[in-house]
């Protein structure tokens, strides 16, 4: 389940999450696509006070990733896909999801709408 940082409480199909970090079904977070998502640093997870921090939006991943192996984590993207994004990404980084896609257009194996949504 992904932890989303709800800014209110929400409801969704009889329960209620929030507000703050809380883990919420995967179709709900699909259905809020504003709300920052959040992560879990692994080696805290089941301690008394797990560690979250803030996922980057993809695009904000994409444009500050230092090594292109910090792509491979969004959805459809592998080696070679990370490879290329990373090597096309221009001075500055992507303006917006339209330039990522048409100046990487030969990634066939992209799903660019999971990406974005991610």
């Amino acid at each position: 389940m992904p932890i989303l940082n709800l800014p209110s409480i929400k409801f969704f199909r009889g329960a209620s999450y929030g507000p703050g970090p809380t883990k919420v079904p995967a179709e709900m977070a699909r259905r809020l696509p504003r709300v920052k998502r959040l992560a879990v640093i692994p080696e805290t997870l089941g301690t008394e006070n797990p560690i979250v921090i803030e996922q980057l939006e993809a695009l904000a991943l994409i444009n500050q990733a230092d090594a292109m192996s910090e792509l491979i984590a969004l959805p459809s993207v592998g080696e070679v896909s990370a490879q290329a994004i990373f090597a096309t990404r221009p001075e500055g980084g992507y303006h917006d999801y339209e330039q990522l896609r048409s100046l990487n257009a030969e990634l066939s194996r992209v799903d660019w709408d999971a990406v974005e949504a991610w």
